[in-house]
């Protein structure tokens, strides 16, 4: 597991804890996976937003095919329109 991955997590769990909120009900957004979406995920974190970006392509590489984000968007907006929806 790469060192950023672990630090993501880390620290998305410390501002859940900050918060009082449960990862339950913690969402990360995130431009790559291999470094934000895959620790929240084994976490056990509600939700995670991917944001599709030039990063993506350059960063994602040998990402398991079975890691997956709750949402794949195009951009910041749709994160908000999703939560919204959600209530």
């Amino acid at each position: 597991m790469p060192l950023l991955l672990t630090l993501a997590a880390l620290l998305a769990a410390l501002l859940a804890a900050v918060m009082g909120t449960a990862g339950s009900v913690t969402m990360l957004t995130s431009v790559t996976i291999s470094r934000d979406v895959i620790g929240p995920i084994r976490m056990g974190f509600g939700a995670t937003f991917h944001i599709d970006s030039y990063l993506t392509k350059l960063k994602d590489t040998n990402v398991p095919a079975d890691v997956k984000p709750t949402y794949s968007v195009k951009d910041i907006y749709e994160v908000y329109t999703i939560l919204k929806d959600a209530r």
